[in-house]
């Protein structure tokens, strides 16, 4: 499978949801950036209302999570 071959899964700790969650992230994630560790930030949760940051370093490794639950006082409109 193609999309396989494309992305790796890594797993990190929410401690919002108080769980282990699995991300697939595209392999090479780290190639040809300025500076380590760099973030990947993105949404989860049912409502998408967890802002997630790794920080990864150059061997694709997450070295540090940063998780914030958004609320109606957030930069973040629900539409």
């Amino acid at each position: 499978d193609r999309g396989t071959k494309d992305y790796f899964l890594k797993q990190y700790y929410c401690r919002v949801c108080d769980k282990e969650h699995t991300i697939k992230l595209r392999k090479n994630i780290s190639k040809d950036r300025e500076g380590y560790p760099f973030s990947y930030i993105y949404l989860h949760g049912n409502l998408n209302n967890i802002l997630i940051t790794l920080y990864i370093d150059r061997d694709e490794q997450i070295r540090g999570v940063d998780v914030q639950e958004l609320t109606d006082d957030d930069i973040f409109s629900n539409e």
